[in-house]
């Protein structure tokens, strides 16, 4: 399958200056968003750079087929899900050497009703690699009205044992 690659040194360096623009918004009291949009249209480009995002475009818009409304049809909508999910790794506190096989799935929700039914939703999983993200599948799935979102991040149990210890860092277990 097509590769989506985020390299850790790259997300670092995005998520250290969206951390540094929010502290200083907030200090400011007020959102610098045309600044931090600049920043990740940069990392967005850098993203497409190393990568054959027209090719996974390619590979959306194939599957997609007429289904248009409520699918993900851009690749920076998938570059997004990837940034999505290191982020959640890393806030984890998951080293970079244990990220590898971590799987992410995320498919959109359902309509809040319906006349006909059901809706064409996007379906998508990737995995960790050692060097970023992979695009494992793209599906486009049918739901029912009301259908919750799915976004699950599954890890290895060595990553869960290493999220854990971060957790109960600074805690002691009552005996």
């Amino acid at each position: 399958m097509n590769a989506l690659k985020i390299t850790t040194a790259k997300y670092s360096k995005a998520h250290a200056a969206s951390a540094a623009w929010s502290k200083q918004t907030q200090r400011a009291g007020q959102a610098d968003y045309v600044a931090r949009a600049a920043y990740f249209a940069a990392q967005l480009a850098d993203a497409r750079k190393s990568v054959d995002a027209d090719a996974i475009t390619a590979l959306i818009s194939e599957t997609n087929g007429r289904c248009k409304r409520n699918t993900i049809t851009l690749f920076s909508e998938v570059w997004a899900l990837a940034v999505e999910a290191e982020t959640k790794l890393q806030r984890a506190g998951v080293p970079t050497k244990l990220r590898a096989g971590a799987t992410y799935q995320f498919r959109q929700a359902g309509p809040a009703n319906s006349y006909k039914g059901q809706m064409n939703v996007s379906d998508i999983t990737m995995v960790r690699v050692s060097d970023g993200w992979r695009l494992k599948s793209y599906s486009v799935a049918s739901v029912s009205p009301r259908t919750s979102e799915i976004r699950v991040l599954t890890v290895s149990a060595d990553a869960k044992r290493a999220i854990v210890q971060q957790a109960m860092e600074g805690f002691a277990l009552a005996t």
